[in-house]
């Protein structure tokens, strides 16, 4: 399930929660700490991967209970936000990697057909 806590450090993480009762911890899939950044004239919610994602084999952490102040539950609007933001960090993930897996050739490739795209050279037929 979908929720939002604030942890005795002071953040808050979004993430796909699931209560493990006989062990009293917290299995969090997809954590996310969420952040108000405030500019000099607005301010917007920041949301950002809580753990180093490129290091892991899967984005999932394991808490005690005793580590969570409380839950707040998001709004399905909210949720949304979340769903999304991390469907598009694991697309540029995926992306990442499959660029790191090209030779240098298909590389170069790649960037060249993006500068004719870039200067309106690229014919079509």
């Amino acid at each position: 399930m979908i929720e939002m806590a604030r942890l005795k450090t002071g953040e808050d993480i979004i993430g796909d929660f699931y209560a493990d009762l006989s062990t009293k911890e917290y299995k969090i899939n997809e954590p996310m700490v969420v952040e108000i950044e405030h500019g000099s004239k607005s301010s917007g919610l920041v949301m950002a991967h809580w753990l180093p994602v490129q290091l892991l084999q899967q984005n999932t952490i394991t808490i005690g209970a005793e580590e969570i102040l409380g839950f707040i539950p998001p709004s399905n609007e909210f949720q949304e936000y979340y769903h999304s933001t991390v469907s598009r960090l694991r697309e540029l993930l995926q992306a990442k990697k499959k660029i790191k897996e090209l030779d240098e050739s298909e590389y170069d490739d790649i960037m060249e057909a993006f500068e004719e795209l870039s200067i309106g050279d690229v014919e079509v037929h």
